[in-house]
């Protein structure tokens, strides 16, 4: 299991990554094209618990999502 933490990888109440969120991004998959060649992987994106209240997003689920989909495509 490999985590990088959300306040590396996105803004509060966003999904876009930051640039330090690509960076670890591409380290970690520069590692798993390494260590684990034609392999599949999860990803999951997660949030806090923290209402959202000033965000485009109606939930944390869904940014929670958005999230986990901006790390695919990325």
């Amino acid at each position: 299991v490999y985590t990088v933490p959300s306040e590396i990888t996105f803004g509060s109440g966003k999904a876009e990554l930051s640039s330090g969120g690509k960076q670890a991004l591409a380290a970690v998959a520069n590692r798993l094209q390494r260590d684990y060649p034609d392999h599949e992987f999860w990803v999951e994106g997660h949030t806090d618990s923290d209402p959202i209240k000033k965000s485009k997003f109606a939930s944390n689920r869904d940014l929670s999502l958005a999230r986990a989909m901006a790390v695919l495509r990325y």
